[in-house]
């Protein structure tokens, strides 16, 4: 899910933002990528959120995580 937010002491710079709910993505695009998430909290699921600032790296990657996730469904 992808929102706008303006983050405080920024100079209110508007930027989107991407929440991950997946910890194992988190990991991976902290590894790769080397961003970081700028907050994380947890959802009313229980699940812990990282929120990261969308940027045309991280959203490459993301299309190229969904890709190739077995678990998506092929059309064939």
């Amino acid at each position: 899910e992808v929102d706008m937010a303006i983050i405080e002491n920024s100079g209110e710079l508007n930027c989107k933002l991407y929440r991950c709910f997946s910890q194992r993505l988190s990991h991976n695009i902290q590894m790769e990528l080397g961003q970081f998430p700028i907050n994380k909290y947890r959802h009313d699921n229980g699940k812990i959120v990282n929120v990261f600032v969308m940027t045309p790296e991280l959203s490459k990657y993301l299309k190229k995580w969904t890709e190739s996730n077995p678990r998506r469904k092929k059309d064939e």
